[in-house]
């Protein structure tokens, strides 16, 4: 007799292997995207700001959107996967976009008369709500995976959840290590 559990299996280790290279592709992200806001902010400083505060608000605000869904859903693996894709069109997009705000950015520029706080409030709110859109749909994906765990593994959720957490988390440590050091 073959087990029932058998065709759960893979989803043990799939999904963990997911969850670590989205840690990773996220930080690493986090990485590019703060060297591409630094070009367009002229400070490395502001840039690396704008990118965090965005990355952290946008993990949160996804985290609570998708928190209220996930268990609506009946395959929030799926959604996972769709969030993924999303975000992998976003990450490939996100170097043309930088490219195409130079120019309205100089615009804008010139059209406010140069550097002033208006000037800057724009250009800063302009790029934080570019990066929420990929970031949010990065803090969505936890809570499905999370939802995903708590039905196949009802019985060990809270230990499921730690470890998918865990490794999301070392994954993301690498990325940012992959992104700074090894890939520059």
């Amino acid at each position: 007799m073959t087990d029932p559990m058998n065709h759960r299996l893979p989803a043990r280790f799939i999904v963990p292997i997911c969850f670590f290279f989205s840690g990773a592709a996220g930080l690493a992200l986090e990485v590019v995207w703060s060297k591409y806001l630094s070009l367009l902010l002229g400070n490395s400083v502001h840039g690396v700001a704008t990118v965090v505060a965005a990355f952290l608000g946008g993990l949160g605000l996804g985290a609570v959107l998708s928190g209220r869904r996930a268990r609506l859903l009946r395959n929030p693996v799926g959604g996972y996967a769709a969030l993924e894709a999303a975000i992998g069109i976003l990450a490939i997009a996100s170097p043309f976009a930088y490219q195409l705000a130079r120019p309205v950015f100089s615009s804008l520029y010139d059209a406010l008369g140069g550097p002033g706080l208006l000037f800057h409030g724009i250009r800063f709110a302009l790029l934080f709500l570019g990066m929420m859109i990929p970031t949010v749909a990065m803090g969505a994906t936890l809570p499905l995976v999370v939802e995903d765990a708590a039905r196949r593994w009802p019985r060990e959720s809270a230990a499921s959840v730690a470890r998918l957490y865990a490794v999301n988390t070392a994954g993301a440590v690498a990325g940012t290590l992959a992104a700074g050091f090894i890939a520059v």
